[in-house]
């Protein structure tokens, strides 16, 4: 079955194994919140405010941590950056 697969025994052995370290462990909570935060806000709230939803309840994260962490759940959730005017005044020009 693993010839079959591609994936060879010890790769295998070391996935069943696999421990999940305390990154992996925080990062599963925190999606966790930033998915209920977005549930009990009707769907409406975007990272600025998840972000600062998490820290009122202690949490340390940055606003584009929870836009990368938000992401991959299919919700749009992005940073805006401010540009300041010469890059507008030059930015479609060519």
């Amino acid at each position: 079955m693993l010839k079959f697969l591609g994936v060879s025994r010890s790769g295998y052995l070391a996935w069943l194994h696999h421990v999940p370290s305390d990154t992996e462990k925080r990062r599963k909570a925190v999606k966790a919140k930033i998915q209920d935060i977005y549930d009990d806000s009707k769907q409406n709230y975007g990272a600025p405010k998840i972000t600062v939803e998490l820290r009122k309840t202690g949490e340390v994260i940055s606003e584009r941590t929870v836009g990368t962490y938000y992401a991959p759940n299919g919700n749009s959730c992005s940073v805006e950056q401010n540009m300041d005017d010469h890059h507008k005044r030059f930015r479609f020009q060519h």
